[in-house]
């Protein structure tokens, strides 16, 4: 298996490589412990390991965040099951939690340069409701 240029061409955003990167994975019944991260974006991340994990399962996992002792929790859907690892897609990511991923992304990548581009206008910022009475 691995990465063909269809199975890229799925994906929403460009996967950035990282390193020294590991999350903890909750799936729902039971936690399937630490995985180490191979690539992110803002819409999603592979875990590499073997797993118990189902295609379409919601899961939630904890990862270190880009300050010492601070965690991003996220809730996940498993959109990837290969002999390698599994493939997760978030779900109703908040504005803040976005541009905590941005920073661990730029923080974590093996080339924050080329993330940087790569990253350029994906969170978008909330925008105010307006009462529209006079």
């Amino acid at each position: 298996m691995g990465d063909s240029p269809s199975s890229r061409d799925r994906r929403r955003g460009r996967r950035v490589p990282v390193h020294s990167t590991v999350a903890e994975l909750f799936l729902p019944d039971h936690r399937e412990g630490l995985r180490i991260v191979r690539d992110m974006s803002l819409y999603g991340l592979y875990l590499f390991g073997e797993t118990e994990a189902r295609l379409y399962d919601r899961c939630y996992l904890k990862i270190e965040g880009p300050k010492r002792k601070s965690m991003i929790e996220l809730a996940l859907k498993i959109v990837r099951v290969d002999p390698r690892g599994v493939g997760l897609e978030f779900l109703d990511v908040p504005f803040d939690t976005c541009e905590l991923l941005r920073t661990l992304i730029l923080y974590k990548a093996k080339d924050p340069v080329e993330a940087v581009h790569l990253f350029d206008d994906e969170c978008e910022e909330p925008t105010e409701e307006t009462d529209p009475s006079p």
